[in-house]
């Protein structure tokens, strides 16, 4: 049976000693064993084998990543509850923020910056006469949709 080879997303990770697989950088932290090296003695550290992690409770998840332990139904409840909070304490202005399908703020913002610039342009080239606040207006809805946080102008 060919080896699938596992995406490394997130927060997981793998041991260039053992070639081991772990869910989470505690889970490999935890699968390392022995003194770190000083100036009068080298390093000790060494990789658990599978026996010795699976005695220190650790297990391979569904996917084939060491996981310090499993955990139990009501911490998987707990964490279920508190995502479920953070998804609706979302301010009504974030859930009304105009979006553009496949257009990030930061594309949004860039494409507005551009298009100040190109105005500017086009008024120089015929000279066309704008109201005096013009630019100044269209560079403060450009800082409003920056990630940053700016709010821009009133």
């Amino acid at each position: 049976m060919p080896r699938i080879p596992k995406k490394l997303t997130g927060d997981r990770n793998q041991c260039r000693t053992c070639r081991e697989f772990f869910n989470s950088s505690s889970a490999f932290d935890k699968h390392r064993t022995g003194p770190f090296g000083t100036k009068s003695a080298p390093a000790q550290r060494r990789c658990l084998s599978p026996d010795e992690m699976r005695a220190a409770g650790m297990l391979k998840n569904d996917a084939g990543f060491w996981i310090k332990s499993r955990m139990d139904d009501a911490e998987i409840q707990r964490r279920t509850e508190s995502r479920k909070n953070a998804r609706e304490a979302v301010t009504p202005n974030a859930r009304s923020r105009p979006s553009v399908a496949g257009v990030s703020t930061i594309g949004r913002h860039r494409q507005r910056l551009l298009e100040r610039v190109l105005l500017k342009k086009q008024a120089a080239r015929n000279e066309v006469d704008h109201e005096p606040d013009f630019y100044e207006r269209a560079a403060c809805a450009a800082l409003r949709v920056s990630d940053s946080g700016v709010s821009g102008c009133a």
